[in-house]
């Protein structure tokens, strides 16, 4: 099975130098592999080319009008396969790397060549390409090359938000981890790994500043070929390494996210609720549950949280918290339902006992949009509104206050 990565990281943090010791290391390994450049010079090998470049998907398409194995595919480095994109100088909306690309794909260039590993060096400013590469391919991982630059770590924020976004309305792409480069200090590795500890994520092997590197692309190699026994190596190995390690990990880890529900939040419930009213469900059923924190039963919202939570310790600690006396007036009083509020463990609870609400709506076949306790379904038909329940018992005013204070239903038109 090929498995597809992407080295991606800011002009100048030496992503190119990566991606291709990284291939010499897993070549000598035994691992077939494919290095795809997709920058517009058509640099990204010439460390395993003797220095010299490699003519681009597009120089090639444009000479000839198509492309083959012959044309585009070079044999580098203990026979790692190299192909650079190029930008094609087109009027197409998409950008030239992308439809280099799909050029590849037309002709099935990438899946004729069998590679163990295809290693994308992406770098400078083609991060927008990004969800165009997921749309086309299946990435198993994105790994990000950074220095302890502000602006290097600068991008790397904004890398795990296209992430985000792509996750949005796609199957999540994992971010293997951040790899620091070019680390002169213990200072500076210090500094990239509070970095990624402050995202949640984690850091690879560092590579030191060395003058080695600079020495080997001079003759154009890689350090791997050029100098295989030095220390410098031995960090580019070990890399390949923890890059193999990583991209065959089968369970991926939800990245953290500071909100109430991993990979949820309120803006997303906003962008669903506008594709509602694209599709044309202009009719809304706002549904507000009255004082729902204050009104929760402590026992059937604990007997839900234990279906999931078997930790007798965790239970008890979170019954503790729901039964803490309220203090107001200089008086404390017990707390028999309801959960506080001011904290990120209400809401949480809240999805937890509601999440019954969401499986029925889901069964009914409803289009809506909830966060916590404020649902809003959404139809195409006005008379789908008129005829729920909740509606009705609006215009007509519920029969016992109590349905007043649990479900307060209005009717409005977008």
């Amino acid at each position: 099975m090929t498995e597809h990565i992407v080295f991606y990281g800011k002009g100048g943090v030496g992503t190119s130098t990566i991606v291709s010791n990284v291939s010499a290391a897993l070549v000598e390994a035994g691992f077939r592999i494919l290095q795809v450049g997709c920058g517009p010079q058509g640099d990204s090998s010439t460390t395993l080319n003797g220095g010299f470049g490699i003519s681009t998907v597009w120089d090639q398409y444009r000479r000839h009008g198509t492309v083959s194995f012959d044309t585009v595919v070079q044999r580098c480095f203990k026979d790692i396969y190299c192909i650079e994109l190029g930008i094609a100088q087109t009027g197409n909306t998409l950008p030239g790397t992308v439809q280099a690309l799909d050029l590849l794909l037309q002709h099935d260039l990438i899946a004729s060549l069998s590679p163990d590993f295809v290693l994308y060096d992406l770098s400078g400013g083609h991060l927008g390409v990004l969800p165009y590469i997921f749309e086309r391919i299946d990435v198993h991982r994105v790994f990000a090359a950074t220095t302890a630059d502000f602006k290097s770590l600068t991008t790397v924020n904004l890398i795990l938000q296209q992430l985000d976004h792509f996750s949005e309305n796609h199957v999540p792409v994992p971010f293997g981890g951040l790899i620091p480069n070019r680390i002169a200090s213990s200072f500076e590795e210090s500094f990239v790994s509070d970095f990624a500890k402050q995202l949640g994520v984690h850091t690879l092997g560092r590579i030191p500043r060395s003058l080695l590197v600079r020495q080997c692309e001079l003759y154009g190699k890689s350090i791997i070929e050029a100098s295989p026994l030095s220390s410098q190596s031995y960090y580019y190995r070990r890399l390949a390494n923890q890059i193999t390690d990583e991209a065959r990990v089968l369970t991926v880890k939800q990245q953290p996210n500071p909100l109430f529900r991993p990979g949820k939040s309120a803006h997303q419930a906003v962008r669903a609720a506008r594709q509602a009213v694209t599709e044309g469900r202009r009719w809304v059923v706002d549904i507000d549950l009255a004082k729902f924190f204050d009104r929760v039963n402590h026992d059937i919202l604990m007997s839900r949280v234990a279906r999931k939570i078997k930790d007798r310790r965790v239970l008890y600690l979170i019954r503790s918290y729901l039964q803490a006396g309220l203090f107001e007036g200089g008086i404390v009083t017990q707390r028999v339902e309801g959960t506080p509020q001011g904290g990120p463990l209400s809401p949480l609870l809240s999805n937890i006992l509601l999440d019954e609400l969401d499986k029925e709506l889901e069964k009914r076949n409803h289009t809506f949009s909830r966060y916590a306790d404020d649902c809003a379904p959404r139809t195409h038909r006005r008379a789908q509104v008129q005829s729920c329940g909740a509606a009705r018992k609006m215009r007509g005013g519920p029969s016992k206050p109590a349905c007043r204070s649990r479900l307060q239903t209005t009717v409005s038109c977008i």
